[in-house]
């Protein structure tokens, strides 16, 4: 009887600490996720990078998760306010990421500096947590362009 309730209580213990290891968040059940954000330095010459806790959500290539970087970096101050992911896919080494006209209006009142650090930050964040080569960023489905580029061509890395 001792030897079947101490290999009980193990198997308890076992199970708390694998449930512990596993991700979640006991308080609200949901998984917490880390990534990895760009966001400009102090002298908007170029990008430094910070671990960011994305709770309940799964690291997927998902609006909501896609949503979720977009928050840190709006938070990092990398990205204009309000702005909003309306759709994203990837396909291979390809990810193609639409963003609402808030996106754009920001970017396009940001001057050329600040357009290249949003951009470099949305982009080098996007392409290092979804693994990728290249990021195509539209706006409400479109190709786009500011005052300083046209973008209709699938970004890669920004190196400052």
């Amino acid at each position: 009887m001792k030897r079947a309730l101490s290999l009980l209580l193990a198997c308890v213990l076992a199970l708390a600490l694998l449930s512990a290891c596993g991700g979640k968040d006991a308080a609200t059940g949901g998984v917490d996720t880390s990534c990895k954000v760009y966001f400009p330095n102090d002298q908007a010459s170029d990008l430094r990078a910070d671990t960011a806790q994305i709770p309940d959500t799964e690291a997927a290539v998902t609006v909501a998760y896609a949503q979720a970087i977009v928050d840190q970096l709006i938070a990092h101050d990398a990205l204009p306010k309000d702005s909003k992911v309306l759709a994203i896919s990837k396909d291979g080494n390809a990810l193609s990421l639409d963003m609402d006209e808030a996106f754009l209006a920001g970017l396009r009142q940001s001057g050329s500096t600040g357009e290249s650090m949003y951009l470099g930050s949305m982009v080098n964040t996007f392409l290092d947590n979804f693994n990728c080569e290249t990021v195509r960023v539209t706006v409400e489905g479109k190709t786009f362009s500011t005052a300083h580029a046209d973008y209709d061509k699938p970004l890669q890395a920004f190196t400052f």
